[in-house]
């Protein structure tokens, strides 16, 4: 499972998460089709998953921390 789809699996889909974020779903959608968040949305996501209380592995919660866009989100 890649990085991006446990934050999803986490954070219950992109319904959920756009609800938390704020976020159109359709823009939510795209990152998992993608399989990249834009750097200037992870803390948004870091954001929500703390205030949801929703558990994130190590990898996930250091690509949400990184506003690097070179992070690889596959592994």
């Amino acid at each position: 499972m890649s990085i991006i789809d446990s934050i999803f699996k986490a954070l219950e889909g992109p319904t959920n998460i756009a609800r938390a974020t704020g976020d159109p779903v359709q823009t939510v959608h795209s990152w998992k089709a993608k399989q990249s968040i834009p750097p200037w949305r992870r803390p948004q996501l870091l954001d929500a998953a703390r205030r949801l209380e929703k558990e994130l592995s190590p990898e996930a919660i250091a690509y949400l921390a990184s506003a690097d866009r070179k992070v690889d989100a596959a592994a």
